[in-house]
């Protein structure tokens, strides 16, 4: 009963305060400016170290359900983020609770990474960007033509997704296993305690 309670309360705890960094977002150059970078997945990741890929599914999940009360994106933006939230948590998770020691948090963040990278590329390709466009009453093409309008080098779905798509989610996942790195064992045992 006690790690089920200890579980909820870190759940809760961390999804507050990913809700809160979710607001804070900012924009990157190259990328339109729906396309925003904020940190709010980095405490899902630790809620994935101390209490297994379920609870940094759950953070992602609560934190995207309170975005949605303020979505700008027709809430497309934070049916993607709680994918690809997932997509970076989930593996980053599972490897790390089989391999609970620092090789095995880098080895999960790498997994993770590649895991994110790769399906936000293939999902946006596919489902997110059209399935956008379309609420948004545009086409493909004038989507395209968002992403061209910042990056004159991109004039096809392909270019959105290689030259956009996969290079922020990498930054991303940089910045957010820096993160995670420099924090878990710091907070571990704040963590193990709340």
């Amino acid at each position: 009963m006690r790690n089920r309670t200890h579980a909820l309360a870190l759940v809760a705890m961390l999804a507050a305060i990913a809700a809160v960094m979710r607001q804070l977002e900012f924009m990157l150059p190259l990328a339109p400016e729906f396309l925003k970078l904020d940190f709010s997945d980095l405490p899902a990741l630790l809620a994935g170290f101390a209490a297994g890929p379920v609870a940094a599914v759950a953070v992602a999940l609560i934190k995207n359900l309170i975005a949605m009360l303020f979505s700008k994106t027709l809430f497309v933006g934070e049916l993607a983020n709680f994918i690809v939230a997932c997509l970076l948590t989930v593996p980053a998770a599972a490897v790390y609770r089989k391999w609970h020691n620092r090789k095995g948090a880098m080895l999960g963040l790498v997994c993770g990474g590649v895991s994110m990278t790769a399906g936000a590329a293939v999902l946006n390709a596919t489902l997110l960007l059209p399935f956008y466009a379309n609420l948004m009453g545009k086409t493909s093409q004038q989507m395209v033509d968002m992403f061209h309008a910042v990056n004159g080098a991109i004039d096809d779905m392909f270019g959105v997704v290689m030259l956009c798509i996969v290079p922020f989610n990498l930054f991303k996942w940089l910045l957010l296993s820096l993160l995670a790195m420099l924090l878990y064992k710091r907070i571990s045992p704040l963590l193990k305690r709340f």
